[in-house]
């Protein structure tokens, strides 16, 4: 053989392997996301299957809360953190305390409402001079 001809063949050859290391390649990487694909669809069904069935999803039942000053201190936390400026907040949390029991926590409210003069306070006297009491101050 000629070596030009030589020459043609090993190029050939040599692109004819690249061709055949990127096939592969490509396939393995086609099977990888096959089997992402597999997994995740079997995670959703586990998840269906662990979740409860619609008609345990009662609006009803939902709407009738345990202990509803519970969930409305849940609410309240992220409230204070994000709000903290503005007073409505503060009475909000003066509601949810002193109903909860709270009073301790109701008088430092209160003590925050006094020195701001806030508007609570002068039309709700009765309330406050309830939670001194109470606390014994």
């Amino acid at each position: 053989m000629d070596p030009s001809e030589l020459k043609k063949l090993r190029n050939k050859q040599r692109k004819a392997k690249k061709k055949a290391e990127l096939e592969k390649l490509s396939q393995q990487q086609a099977q990888a996301k096959k089997e992402m694909h597999n997994k995740a669809n079997s995670k959703k069904n586990d998840e269906e299957l662990d979740s409860p069935a619609k008609d345990e999803l009662v609006p009803e039942k939902l709407a009738r809360v345990e202990d509803p000053l519970g969930e409305a201190l849940k609410f309240l936390q992220p409230l204070q953190q994000l709000a903290s400026a503005c007073i409505v907040t503060h009475i909000l949390a003066f509601e949810i305390y002193f109903r909860k029991g709270n009073h301790s926590y109701s008088v430092n409210l209160e003590k925050q409402f006094i020195d701001n003069n806030c508007v609570m306070v002068i039309f709700q006297p009765n309330r406050f001079s309830c939670c001194k009491a109470s606390n014994g101050q």
